[in-house]
């Protein structure tokens, strides 16, 4: 058996694998910070993925415009978004980022933490800064041209439903 397989065995509780193997590779995922990524599983499994959204305001209207697009591209592709609402504070935003991987396949977020310690905080897991350009590859970027947003007619706001 490869040890991809050994590996996969121990970290999916399956049977085929000795008991002293399967903990030697549950404690070395400990040790390293593994987190399985539900991002890949659902790839495999072909189950809907679902995206958190990390916003530091929702009053505001800005935000507000924000999550609106990012529920509505996420719908068109049949995920599912996980809007979180920091309230513009910074110790909201930790609490955030701790549970967050551990809720969502993958997160898309405007942070005021720091490159590193957001890595560490959403390892495992695919992350999009909003925003802000990323100083390495492990992020994606969404840049906002507020200039050319300024002087763009925007689209109409949105009825309420009855």
């Amino acid at each position: 058996m490869s040890r991809q397989t050994v590996s996969l065995r121990a970290l999916n509780d399956q049977d085929g694998i000795d008991g002293s193997t399967k903990q030697r590779v549950l404690d070395t995922a400990l040790e390293l910070g593994h987190r399985p990524s539900r991002f890949a599983r659902a790839l495999l499994r072909q189950d809907t993925t679902s995206v958190g959204l990390v916003i530091p305001d929702l009053l505001n209207p800005y935000f507000t415009e924000i999550a609106v697009a990012a529920l509505e591209a996420a719908r068109s592709r049949g995920r599912h978004v996980v809007v979180h609402d920091t309230v513009d504070s910074a110790e909201e935003e930790l609490g955030t980022l701790q549970v967050i991987g551990y809720q969502v396949d993958a997160v898309v977020g405007y942070f005021s933490r720091p490159e590193q310690e957001v890595d560490s905080l959403t390892r495992g897991i695919p992350a999009v800064l909003i925003g802000r350009a990323h100083e390495t590859a492990r992020f994606s970027s969404i840049r906002i041209n507020g200039r050319d947003g300024v002087r763009t007619p925007g689209r109409a706001p949105r009825r309420a439903r009855a």
